[in-house]
């Protein structure tokens, strides 16, 4: 029997969402986006919020969703790439 592997492709992503603020605080939702498919048909979906990035007084923190260990640079990345291609 063939393994589901062979029949599926899988696409990912992480990435920020549009980001809100609280009590001046500025939150920006990361998540992940996995995209299930085969031979260019759609099958599935996964999003998967996995932390905030908060930015007050010019400083920022994470604040985790998951117990996966993320290295906080990545995340930080993300927010700044987030911010040069929303300007």
């Amino acid at each position: 029997m063939a393994s589901l592997n062979s029949f599926y492709s899988q696409n990912s992503e992480r990435k920020a969402l549009s980001p809100f603020e609280i009590e001046k605080k500025v939150f920006y939702p990361i998540i992940d986006i996995s995209i299930i498919y085969n031979e260019n048909i759609f099958y599935n979906a996964v999003i998967v919020p996995i932390a905030f990035v908060v930015e007050e007084n010019r400083e920022k923190y994470i604040i985790y969703l998951t117990n996966e260990e993320i290295d906080d640079n990545i995340l930080f990345s993300i927010i700044s790439t987030y911010k040069k291609d929303n300007k």
